[in-house]
């Protein structure tokens, strides 16, 4: 990153940390999404670093989605083991 810049009221490092919250649906207020928004479009960095970021994602759910599902007898031992832990 360059020097962190402010736009839209806040800085890049304030967008970063958002920035999660900002690509789930409903999870920011529509004033923090605006404000986002704004500083995305003045600021090429974290406009490409947030498309990355969300590229990244995606791509974790997709595999997270695609994942074999664990069978319900070996939840069941394993949540047995975890119970007989001190």
């Amino acid at each position: 990153m360059t020097e962190p810049k402010v736009v839209a009221g806040l800085s890049c490092i304030q967008v970063l940390e958002k920035l999660s919250d900002y690509l789930e649906p409903e999870a920011l207020d529509a004033k923090d999404r605006q404000q986002i928004e704004e500083h995305l479009q003045g600021c090429s960095w974290c406009e490409q670093f947030g498309d990355g970021f969300a590229r990244l994602l995606a791509g974790f759910r997709t595999q997270q989605d695609d994942a074999p599902s664990v069978p319900e007898s070996l939840m069941d031992r394993l949540q047995q083991r975890l119970d007989e832990e001190p």
